[in-house]
């Protein structure tokens, strides 16, 4: 399962926070998120002390472990996320139909003109 990880560092804990990551090495990055966890990606914003991953497991025991290890520096928000081609085939599942993009052109067209 993928997930979306944003985090807002503590602005009295910023510094600390930077501090910590910028010690770490790839292989400190494994170690920290778990064997169950894979990093993904992860892009960071340092003027505000924000940043997002996406992070995949099956494991929410590692997962709530690894956002552990942070919690004293930052607020972590999880969002469970799917990629393109698992949000099309839930989405076929659901709605019986597939939609073309020329239908929803013509259905942006439609709803923009009567509004």
């Amino acid at each position: 399962m993928l997930f979306l990880v944003t985090w807002k560092m503590f602005d009295n804990t910023k510094l600390d926070c930077y501090r910590a990551f910028m010690g770490m090495t790839p292989k400190d990055d494994v170690a920290d998120a778990g064997s169950n966890v894979t990093i993904v990606g992860r892009w960071h914003n340092v003027g505000s002390g924000s940043g997002v991953c996406i992070a995949e497991t099956d494991d929410s025991a590692a997962l709530t472990s690894w956002m552990v290890n942070w919690a004293g520096l930052c607020d972590i928000d999880l969002t469970p996320v799917t990629d393109d081609e698992t949000t099309r085939a839930v989405l076929r599942s659901k709605l019986g139909k597939q939609v073309s993009e020329s239908d929803v052109v013509a259905e942006t067209q439609t709803t923009t003109s009567t509004e």
